[in-house]
């Protein structure tokens, strides 16, 4: 609950390229629930079970990816591969400012579902 905060998820690595080692992810689960206004969310995902959930209720808030070295510059959350499933609920005030939901699913039995109120 607050204004500015951040949560940012990374759960495994693509193809190794960051870390140098495999390609490790495996069950995968991330949940982020923020309330209040500006708020951000970033996520990395890679492979096999993933599952999200993000919740964000107030003015302004933001799904997005992790940028910078090593996860490149693309804005959107994302998720590589396997089970994937995304849902994302962003709540404004009665008459408030909108929301923004950047998403990425790239392989396999992929899901999204964004609401925005």
């Amino acid at each position: 609950t607050g204004m500015g905060n951040v949560a940012q998820i990374h759960q495994g690595d693509f193809l190794g390229q960051f870390t140098g080692g495999p390609a490790l992810s495996n069950d995968n689960y991330a949940k982020i629930k923020q309330d209040g206004n500006t708020n951000t969310a970033k996520l990395w995902q890679v492979g096999d079970g993933n599952t999200t959930n993000i919740t964000q209720t107030g003015d302004l808030n933001t799904v997005k990816g992790i940028t910078g070295s090593p996860y490149g510059s693309s804005p959107e959350a994302k998720q590589f591969g396997n089970g994937n499933t995304l849902t994302v609920s962003q709540v404004s005030l009665p008459g408030g400012p909108g929301q923004m939901a950047n998403v990425e699913m790239v392989g396999n039995n992929n899901t999204s579902i964004i609401t925005q109120n």
